[in-house]
């Protein structure tokens, strides 16, 4: 096991995660940003939805580390450094998703107090 089957598995692994993160924004959490919240269901409602989503979003990183897992056989790469690259990219694809929720609240507070 070279340095290149490393870092071309931790490559692929991003690759992977990315691709999951990719579709768990446009599957879980671009509609959930289209949606208005209400002022009616921000106490309650608002609280259930996004943990709701929140979730969903984190079985969907287990779904994608799962899959790297079982298909570890089929790999060509090392399985370790696929999963660690996969995870590595979706975390980052979590980061990026709060960053970007965080702006829309505070987009939607500002027009709110206008």
């Amino acid at each position: 096991m070279g340095l290149e089957n490393i870092l071309f598995g931790a490559l692929a692994g991003v690759i992977w995660g990315g691709l999951v993160a990719a579709l768990k924004y446009y599957l879980i959490w671009r509609p959930a940003m289209k949606k208005p919240v209400h002022e009616s269901d921000q106490k309650s409602g608002y609280v259930i939805y996004y943990g709701i989503r929140f979730f969903i979003s984190i079985l969907f990183d287990l779904a994608g580390l799962l899959v790297v897992y079982f298909c570890r056989e089929l790999l060509p790469w090392n399985y370790l450094s696929v999963l660690i690259g996969a995870a590595a990219a979706l975390s980052v694809g979590g980061l990026v998703l709060n960053k970007t929720i965080v702006k829309r609240e505070a987009r939607l507070e500002k027009d709110r107090n206008r």
